[in-house]
């Protein structure tokens, strides 16, 4: 098990953002070093959730808490529901068409193809082989693979820019707070 390094005081490094929606959870603080060690300003639970409570896509904010929280099957399946609209886009512009979506069972595929994704990028300690999946799912694998590799960029995407919307949030906002 590797060992947690402690945050230099005098360094300008911040902590992940995805730690800090962790540690909302556990009920434990930041105190952001400063220069001044004087006043001891401290980053709680009510900043990291306001900052995660202010981010204006609702996509992002659910994935990055379903991925600090390691989230259950039932949340999971309910950000699943929010994604599978950006997926079904981001499906019908791939070429050549891997699945037709007006069949109901072929959107339903696609439904559990999504929660796979999703699954995975929160629990990759459980994740299975593609082959497995796509047996589960009765898709062909290269469609699987196919639709799999969409859904998981755009569930990276969205993660990827909520943890740089909650690090514009939470210390640029809160450094210039600190300044007036």
């Amino acid at each position: 098990m590797a060992r947690r390094r402690k945050l230099d005081p005098y360094s300008n490094e911040r902590p992940e953002a995805i730690e800090l929606l962790a540690r909302m959870m556990v009920g434990s603080s930041f105190r952001p070093p400063l220069e001044s060690g004087s006043t001891k300003i401290s980053i709680g639970q009510a900043d990291v959730a306001c900052a995660a409570g202010f981010m204006y896509d609702k996509l992002q904010r659910e994935t990055a808490i379903a991925v600090a929280t390691r989230a259950g099957q039932k949340d999971l399946a309910r950000v699943a529901a929010i994604a599978y609209r950006q997926v079904v886009k981001a499906a019908k512009h791939i070429r050549p068409e891997p699945i037709n979506l007006r069949k109901a069972e072929n959107r339903f595929r696609l439904r559990l193809i999504t929660f796979d994704a999703l699954n995975d990028l929160v629990w990759p300690e459980r994740s299975k082989s593609y082959r497995e999946k796509a047996r589960a799912a009765k898709t062909r694998l290269d469609t699987y693979i196919t639709l799999h590799r969409c859904a998981s960029a755009i569930l990276q995407c969205a993660l990827d820019n909520a943890v740089w919307d909650f690090e514009q949030r939470m210390f640029y906002e809160h450094e210039n707070n600190l300044s007036e």
